[in-house]
């Protein structure tokens, strides 16, 4: 029987970088797999992927994903103003 080679990634895919919730942990100072895991119950962001299924205990978040939340949470603050 002939065995089956893994196709490659299609381009579009090529770039992307699948994380665990420890690595997405160690990757923002702070935030905990505990905090990480609430937010998914509560469908918040960062979205995420199941690829076992719904029921299933593999989550991953694509780094992409994780840094537009993080952008996204940007808090524009104002120079102080020199009294005059």
């Amino acid at each position: 029987m002939a065995r089956l080679s893994a196709l490659p990634a299609p381009a579009a895919d090529a770039d992307i970088v699948w994380m665990s919730p420890a690595d997405v942990c160690a990757m923002l100072p702070g935030l905990t797999e505990e905090i990480l895991t609430q937010r998914r119950k509560r469908r918040q962001e960062p979205d995420f992927h199941k690829p076992t299924g719904a029921g299933g205990n593999v989550v991953l978040y694509d780094r992409a994903d994780v840094i537009a939340w993080v952008r996204k949470s940007r808090i524009k603050t104002t120079p102080e103003r020199v009294a005059s």
